[in-house]
């Protein structure tokens, strides 16, 4: 207990510098669009208050979920069916708590699970790597080179998964099963992807059953680590599935209700792709427009990444599971249309394979590199009517 208690502590100091700068930049960001109201382009989502203008785009709809709960009525436009409800409820409890605005709420509920969410890293990547990458994976996922480190600047509920997910893959590669299971029941009420961690979570087992050479199958620890992080979770999401249909009175509401964001219907990912590229090279005057360059740039990106990732688990430098895992949160976006794709790649390995193949030395040029394209991002996403939202 105490060797754990000490290498939390560690991750506290190694994260923490980054997430003060962090808070800092992004308070600057929004007291910046305060004083200047007319910078962005989408009035609709900008307050007056600095925590207004960082609460646009998934932000508002969530916050009317955290005032008002779900429902039908009125809500076809902001299609809150489709908000899972881990990050509202946070907010609410929080607002309740203590008498905050819910932009402001929003704020300190999103950094603080993005805090979390970078702990979290941190013990999984020493876990694997030791310290010294570890050190260096936390701002290659604060400031990724996808640029959609924007998503971390806005009031999002990504950290809420990105919490989940790294201590879910830490807990069960550190055999604690119990706080595995615990910490993913909160993940797949966080995000539509974080269900997709439950074949990860049975490739890690089955592995620890091949190095038993199967004869672990008889073994009932085995099949009680199984249900608590596969099971329940799984029972768990179910049950939301089922009370939120009831709520709005539409079927299998999260997945009913995505028609209006054009991912009703299911494609293999590299059809998809495909069909899209096609698509913007017959438009001709889409192709040097920025949204265009950044889509093809982060295509190109999680490919390189992904197949970086296939040279690791093959040299054993990373357990198969993270990288199914990787795979099936890209490709369940790609799925259903192109839409933030360097979204649904964030909450993956994909930004922190840079720190096996980029030596340490490139970091304070890179870094720079990723800041930038995280601020270059949020400004074209507030300032043009990008369709394709990175």
């Amino acid at each position: 207990m105490a060797e754990q208690i000490h290498i939390v502590k560690q991750a506290v100091r190694a994260v923490l510098p980054w997430w003060i700068s962090f808070c800092l930049i992004v308070f600057i960001f929004g007291m910046a669009m305060q004083f200047l109201p007319n910078m962005m382009n989408l009035p609709r989502f900008y307050g007056t208050q600095w925590a207004n203008n960082l609460t646009h785009h998934d932000p508002f709809s969530n916050m009317m979920i955290a005032e008002q709960g779900y429902g039908k009525t009125g809500r076809i436009d902001l299609q809150t069916s489709v908000r899972y409800p881990a990050f509202p409820m946070a907010v609410r409890f929080t607002m309740r708590a203590t008498g905050w605005s819910g932009p402001i709420a929003m704020f300190w509920v999103s950094k603080l699970f993005l805090f979390g969410g970078l702990v979290g890293l941190w013990l999984l990547v020493t876990h694997l790597h030791g310290e010294e990458q570890a050190n260096r994976a936390v701002p290659y996922m604060l400031f990724p080179l996808l640029g959609s480190g924007y998503t971390w600047m806005m009031s999002f509920p990504e950290p809420v998964h990105l919490f989940t997910w790294t201590l879910g893959f830490y807990f069960i590669l550190t055999k604690r099963y119990y706080l595995c299971g615990l910490v993913t029941v909160l993940g797949v009420w966080s995000r539509p992807q974080a269900l997709l961690i439950l074949p990860a979570y049975a490739l890690i087992l089955l592995d620890e059953l091949r190095r038993k050479e199967y004869q672990g199958v008889f073994d009932t620890r085995l099949w009680r680590n199984g249900l608590f992080v596969g099971v329940i979770p799984f029972v768990a999401h179910s049950a939301w599935i089922l009370h939120i249909s009831k709520i709005t009175q539409l079927p299998f509401s999260p997945i009913t209700a995505q028609a209006p964001y054009g991912r009703s219907e299911f494609q293999l990912p590299w059809e998809r792709v495909w069909e899209h590229i096609q698509w913007v090279w017959e438009t001709r005057d889409l192709i040097y427009r920025p949204e265009t360059v950044f889509e093809v740039y982060q295509f190109i990106l999680i490919a390189l990444a992904l197949c970086g990732m296939v040279y690791l688990v093959i040299r054993r430098q990373l357990p198969l599971g993270i990288l199914v895992f990787s795979a099936l949160c890209v490709g369940l976006g790609l799925s259903t249309a192109i839409f933030a794709s360097g979204r649904y790649a964030l909450l993956t390995w994909i930004p922190v394979v840079a720190i096996y193949f980029i030596p340490k030395k490139y970091d304070q040029v890179i870094i720079p590199i990723g800041v930038s394209f995280s601020f270059l991002l949020v400004v074209l996403l507030s300032m043009t009517e990008w369709r394709f939202t990175a």
